[in-house]
């Protein structure tokens, strides 16, 4: 144990990048990337407000989904994919963490509501409740005494 704590913090990374599953953090890599690319390919998009928008790839014309507020459904659906994927392995990975679940689950409502009306307090509201279910983990407290301590 000596021996461990004496790690300079490059060595001390590099064990915790070890440590981390390798199909999990491939499958987050992946997302990630692909967020950077729609995010890059489409952000001219943004501003419409159309149902769909026509792109001419060679001599090919594309009709792109756009939903309300002008966000391309590519990035939508792989938002939701990835909060699918979070919950999911959480479930398999960590049966026990029911706060982590919890946390999950109000994200993805969070983001179900704020799809349809991006100004929605209630939107707002219900992911602010899912970040204190996820910094109620990190503190290591119960939950209930956590929102208990916030709200009173």
């Amino acid at each position: 144990m000596a021996q461990v704590k004496n790690q300079h913090w490059p060595q001390k990374f590099i064990n915790y990048i070890a440590s981390i599953d390798k199909i999990w953090l491939l499958i987050w890599s992946t997302i990630f990337i692909s967020f950077v690319l729609l995010d890059s390919f489409f952000q001219s998009f943004y501003p419409l407000r159309n149902v769909s928008y026509h792109l001419t790839i060679g001599s090919h014309i594309v009709a792109l989904p756009i939903i309300q507020n002008g966000t391309f459904l590519g990035v939508t659906l792989l938002k939701y994919s990835g909060i699918l994927l979070s919950y999911f392995y959480a479930r398999k990975k960590f049966p026990k963490d029911y706060t982590l679940h919890i946390a999950l689950l109000f994200t993805l409502l969070a983001d179900t509501i704020l799809t349809f009306d991006s100004i929605s307090i209630f939107g707002v509201l219900v992911f602010c409740l899912a970040q204190y279910f996820h910094i109620a983990r990190f503190a290591k407290v119960r939950p209930k005494f956590f929102i208990s301590w916030t709200f009173f």
